[in-house]
């Protein structure tokens, strides 16, 4: 239906389109597609303007159909000026079944589904306002500005945003990871400690990381400033979190900070990170210090304490400039025998020491000194379960992608929970990254650092080598006397 003031004027104009369609597969011969099988939909159009040519325009939508129904008003003030205008919108919906059959899934069930929002259009760009999508007890508002300059040579593209997230489950939304197997490239042979594993890789001198310059150029083209904050925001089981994050990009110079995140059971985090693109070598400068955290799936506490930074035109050249340290500690996990499984069994089966269907990592310490690409953590890495310690280290290459690192066991109670390793074995991991080769080595090791003999025979590391002689000195808190070394050590730089 239609009405004009006058016709030949243009002025005075009411139009209305009421639509009733069966199913949206009945459109197919229109538009040419394969539309799916739904419907009923009720569909009404009301577009009013006093002057077509000069004056305003009102335009309402509402489509109504599958539970789902959609509501849309969009005003222009002038019609000579069109790039002026409002849009609101919403959405309801009892439950996602009528969007999954819009878009041929089966979408989760989260409850009902509501969205509201207002877009305004502007001469140099678009202004997203009091928007908000709710569904289940979980709420998401933003805000959003997108403003280009008046002409090329007066500035850039400003992108602005703020989000606030409250009571979001991330793993609703995730396929649940498959138990993955990481295989060994060399054959793990546990009776002929002291032998080179029987099988050698044969090397393609495949890379990991690419030398490709970076593509950065997108963050020359524009400055944005977005903000972040996060309630009770579920990232994995057992591991929800408040957070706020803000990220600002100016003249190519891209910088996160603050980066704060509050555990909802315990754990504290904050961070800094910072890209500069400004200059054809892009600079990196990473600073991180996390306590407390409980790791998802398994619980325990982690800490992480990090400060890198690095430069280069690709991502092998920076990460081959790195310097820094980075050192985390883990205590309290609970671990089956299953889960350790994962991590290659053709390994564990030889060397696993766990006899039992569960095993408690009572602490394990990482602590790495990076300097110019070389990541040194040479009598830095321990891990303490029920049964035995773990002590070991080694080096990483990071322009070579090269690994030289060792790990060896020490009885914390009858050699009974320990038949399948020979104490005196050490775990090699060699070849690169890309092509890592694990086996048991302690001939090249022990030739290649004199000081790995006191490791070998002691099952300990040489600086703690008569800390860890007997299975009484085994038996204490192993990752403490690491920490305090390694303290001793840092405060000696």
């Amino acid at each position: 239906k239609s009405s004009f003031d006058n016709l030949i004027n243009l002025t005075g104009i009411k139009a209305t389109v009421n639509g009733d369609l069966e199913s949206l597969a009945k459109l197919n011969p229109l538009l040419e597609a394969e539309l799916p099988e739904t419907g009923p939909w009720i569909a009404k159009i009301q577009a009013t303007t006093d002057d077509l040519l000069v004056g305003s325009l009102d335009v309402d939508v509402l489509l109504d159909g599958e539970g789902l129904e959609t509501k849309v008003g969009a005003q222009v003030a002038d019609m000579k000026n069109p790039q002026n205008f409002e849009v609101t919108f919403t959405t309801e919906a009892p439950n996602m079944d009528g969007i999954g059959l819009l878009i041929g899934k089966k979408l989760l069930e989260i409850g009902s589904l509501n969205i509201a929002g207002k877009v305004i259009g502007k001469p140099r760009g678009y202004l997203l306002e009091s928007t908000s999508i709710e569904f289940g007890d979980t709420s998401i508002h933003a805000e959003a500005s997108y403003l280009t300059p008046a002409d090329e040579d007066s500035g850039k593209t400003q992108i602005n945003g703020k989000m606030a997230i409250k009571d979001f489950d991330v793993t609703h939304f995730l396929k649940p990871l498959e138990t993955v197997s990481i295989e060994h490239t060399g054959e793990v042979v546990a009776e002929n400690a002291g032998k080179e594993a029987k099988s050698k890789p044969q090397k393609t001198g495949k890379k990991l990381f690419s030398d490709e310059p970076f593509s950065l150029g997108a963050l020359h083209l524009y400055n944005a400033n977005v903000q972040l904050t996060a309630e009770n925001v579920t990232l994995s089981k057992g591991f929800s979190v408040n957070g706020e994050v803000s990220t600002t990009l100016v003249d190519g110079l891209l910088t996160i900070d603050p980066l704060n995140l509050v555990g909802i059971n315990r754990g504290t985090g904050t961070g800094k990170i910072v890209l500069d693109a400004r200059q054809p070598e892009a600079m990196l400068d990473v600073f991180l210090d996390f306590k407390e955290f409980a790791v998802p799936g398994l619980g325990g506490k982690l800490a992480i304490d990090a400060n890198i930074e690095g430069n280069g035109e690709s991502l092998a050249s920076l990460l081959g400039s790195l310097d820094g340290y980075f050192a985390t500690t883990l205590n309290d996990v609970v671990m089956d025998k299953s889960f350790l499984s994962q991590f290659g069994a053709g390994i564990l089966s030889q060397v696993n020491p766990v006899a039992a269907e569960q095993t408690t990592l009572e602490c394990a310490v990482v602590s790495l000194d990076i300097k110019d690409g070389l990541v040194d953590f040479n009598k830095k890495v321990a891990a303490q379960t029920t049964e035995v310690t773990w002590l070991g280290g080694g080096e990483i290459n990071l322009k070579t992608e090269e690994i030289d690192m060792g790990a060896t066991p020490k009885a914390r109670k009858a050699l009974s929970s320990l038949t399948n390793v020979g104490l005196a074995s050490l775990i090699h991991v060699g070849g690169t990254l890309a092509e890592p080769a694990v086996g048991i080595d302690v001939k090249d090791i022990a030739h290649k650092y004199a000081s790995y003999s006191a490791f070998v025979f002691t099952g300990g590391l040489s600086f703690l080598a008569e800390k860890a002689i007997d299975y009484g000195t085994a038996n204490r808190n192993m990752c403490e006397v690491i920490l305090k070394d390694l303290e001793k050590n840092e405060g000696k730089k």
